[in-house]
């Protein structure tokens, strides 16, 4: 049996997603208090916790952490988030161990239906990312290969705030190239995103601007709801498309553009992540003769995104997410 732990004060909201849950087939097990829930953990033995972030006595903040020292419970916060305030606070969840921040899937309108849905993909992701048999072996490389790149090109989904937090504070700055974030992300949290990755990691990072050029030491966010790619003049093109959610950008396109644009000139990671985007197009930089990463399952949040990548044989270094920074900086040099 699919096993939730689900904690939150608000007895209507608990109510309302253990209801929403059962009705998927997952055995939810509600508490309203977070300390009651983490003394029954090793009873219950969840596969996955959805916790909310504001409540009495103990925050939602504050059981995650105690959670990632204890034990590897994948983590998903949903809460209330009505502010762009109170979303860039809940990134504070990120930086102890939540998988995914999302809002509370409430009403009964075309908002809240996309929430729902979106809240229920990323269940299913997780459960999915759990049952799958491991079959690749960490931390194998082909050998690096030192170049004139002229671009780092970083793909991630679902855990890819946290890989790229922990990326991105350990790369020097100014670093040498221009850096291209190609993070799903849903709308009104590229901003948020943006803002809690700047001030983290003391880079200069901005949301993609159209017609905008690459330059050195700068960091670039794909924006919410559109797909980029990169002429060969190194100009960004933006293109709107109707998928919402995690589902954009398309980092598949993306990596495609950049093989044709850049050919052997990008350096590519591709990091956690639900689904298989992002692989094809890493081994269409691959081919093309730019250097290949994914990120080993050792600590991959999810590592449905870079498995498949693998498989397909793309990825020409294997590495856990704490060497990739530093992978990084031997081939920029």
């Amino acid at each position: 049996m699919k096993k939730i732990l689900l904690v939150d004060d608000s007895q209507t909201a608990l109510t309302f997603m253990s209801a929403l849950l059962k009705s998927k087939g997952y055995e939810v097990h509600a508490f309203s208090a977070p300390q009651e829930a983490l003394d029954a953990i090793s009873k219950i033995n969840p596969q996955l916790v959805v916790v909310d972030i504001v409540m009495p006595k103990m925050n939602g903040f504050e059981m995650i952490k105690r959670l990632s020292t204890t034990s590897h419970i994948p983590t998903i916060v949903v809460s209330s988030l009505y502010t762009d305030e109170d979303k860039y606070k809940a990134t504070q969840a990120y930086e102890v161990g939540a998988l995914a921040i999302l809002e509370k899937p409430l009403g009964n309108d075309a908002r809240a239906e996309k929430l729902r849905e979106q809240f229920l993909k990323i269940v299913a992701a997780v459960f999915e990312d759990i049952e799958r048999k491991p079959q690749i072996q960490n931390g194998s490389s082909k050998g690096s290969k030192e170049g004139s790149y002229e671009l780092l090109a970083i793909g991630a989904s679902l855990g890819g705030p946290n890989a790229l937090h922990a990326i991105l504070t350990q790369l020097s700055t100014p670093f040498p190239l221009p850096i291209l974030i190609l993070q799903h992300v849903g709308e009104g949290y590229d901003r948020i995103l943006v803002e809690w990755l700047a001030k983290s990691s003391k880079m200069s990072i901005e949301l993609a601007q159209d017609g905008a050029t690459l330059e050195k030491g700068r960091c670039y966010l794909s924006p919410a709801g559109k797909n980029l790619t990169v002429s060969k003049s190194k100009k960004i093109q933006l293109t709107e498309i109707e998928k919402v959610g995690l589902a954009t950008p398309n980092i598949n396109s993306s990596f495609e553009s950049l093989a044709q644009s850049l050919q052997n000139k990008c350096l590519a990671v591709l990091l956690t992540g639900m689904g298989s985007d992002g692989a094809r197009g890493l081994k269409k930089l691959q081919e093309a003769g730019s250097y290949t990463i994914a990120q080993a399952e050792e600590g991959c949040l999810m590592f449905s995104m870079p498995a498949e990548a693998i498989k397909l044989g793309a990825a020409q270094a294997i590495h856990p997410l704490h060497q990739i920074a530093e992978e990084i900086s031997k081939l920029v040099g």
